[in-house]
């Protein structure tokens, strides 16, 4: 039998592999102009949190918090978006 786990693996190394990954808690609101690669061409501008909290799990289960802001808080925000089936058209 597999496993039902969902990931986010932001490329530029510094984080780790968010395995299970939740928003528990999200602080302050920005609008901004977002791409992506699945609706290629298209931008959107799109409301998301400036700040989250994310409790998560590593790739080994062990669990751990991450406190981002900024880019990468937009970035958490639209994959844990794909994770749950939704795209930026959504925001269209």
């Amino acid at each position: 039998m597999g496993y039902g786990l969902r990931a986010i693996v932001l490329g530029d190394g510094q984080w780790p592999e968010l395995v299970n990954p939740e928003i528990v808690i999200t602080k302050g609101s920005e609008c901004r102009q977002e791409a992506c690669l699945s609706v290629p061409g298209r931008l959107v501008a799109v409301e998301r949190a400036e700040k989250v909290i994310v409790t998560a799990q590593d790739r080994n289960g062990q669990p751990f918090v991450v406190n981002a802001r900024g880019p990468v808080a937009r970035l958490i925000q639209h994959e844990v978006d794909h994770l749950d089936g939704l795209l930026i058209t959504r925001f269209a």
